[in-house]
């Protein structure tokens, strides 16, 4: 996991969308040492997101691209979120959550994770571009495999910057959509709505559902 938050956090992924490129050409670009990162590298290749097309000279696989920032779907925000410091912290504490049934996360950081990616603005975006990311992979596929056609307004809960909702929008030309979630994270969802052509259709409503939700 480490590793591929490595390669993740780097941009190795981008670096390689032109070619191959050696170790040390890549340690140069992405700011690292070339031997630790050739170690990693290898190690990379042995899951299968790299191929060593000729000694310490890196290429992508087709697994590997998906981590690149410039795929529909890009799972790079999703391990860069999954294995942050916050994260991982958080999983170091999972035997003592399963044996006292606490959170570990609320443990480990003293507060709940929405309260504390309200407090670091780095952090929620990094939380936002992951989920969006996920939405992109599944979105159409959910379009596609749920008759939304009986419902008049469909409500989005903890929709984030609204692209599930836009994608659906999109696909039943009849629907409304309401979007809720916490403002700090609505903020961006009018240029979403917008950019799928659906803002006429949609309603922002920013709360915490953990209190309530949009009566109806």
């Amino acid at each position: 996991s480490q590793a591929i938050y490595v390669a993740a956090e780097l941009g190795v992924a981008d670096h390689l969308t032109a070619g191959p490129r050696t170790a040390v050409d890549l340690a140069a670009r992405v700011g690292a040492d070339a031997d630790a990162l050739s170690r990693v590298l290898r190690f990379l290749t042995g899951l299968g997101l790299l191929e060593e097309v000729a000694p310490r000279t890196f290429a992508l696989t087709a697994q590997g691209a998906t981590l690149r920032s410039d795929v529909a779907g890009s799972l790079r925000a999703t391990a860069r979120m999954v294995v942050s410091d916050y994260h991982w912290q958080s999983w170091g504490a999972l035997l003592t959550a399963v044996r006292t049934g606490e959170t570990a996360f609320q443990r480990v950081h003293g507060t709940g994770l929405f309260e504390y990616l309200a407090a670091r603005p780095d952090a929620q975006r990094l939380f936002a571009d992951a989920m969006t990311a996920n939405t992109a992979r599944a979105g159409t596929g959910i379009a596609a495999s749920y008759d939304f056609s009986g419902i008049g307004t469909l409500a989005d809960i903890g929709g984030g910057r609204g692209l599930l909702l836009a994608t659906l929008l999109r696909a039943y030309p009849h629907l409304s959509g309401l979007l809720f979630d916490r403002a700090e994270v609505v903020a961006d969802a009018a240029a979403t709505f917008a950019a799928e052509g659906v803002a006429a259709r949609s309603t922002i409503v920013s709360g915490d559902f953990f209190t309530a939700v949009p009566a109806g």
